[in-house]
């Protein structure tokens, strides 16, 4: 659904995982921070922990 996933921060909503295989589906967008985008390397990193119970 393309919704944020905040940083640093928990959640702001859960969503159940089912018994069985499951495939997460992740989107990963650049987002300018300044006023002024110029074209050149950008290099990105994403780390991404599950915890299971």
């Amino acid at each position: 659904d393309n919704s944020l996933i905040p940083l640093n921060q928990p959640p702001r909503r859960w969503m159940q995982i089912y018994t069985g295989p499951t495939t997460l589906h992740f989107v990963a967008k650049y987002r300018a921070t300044g006023k002024q985008v110029t074209g050149g390397v950008a290099n990105a990193q994403a780390s991404f922990s599950l915890t299971y119970q």
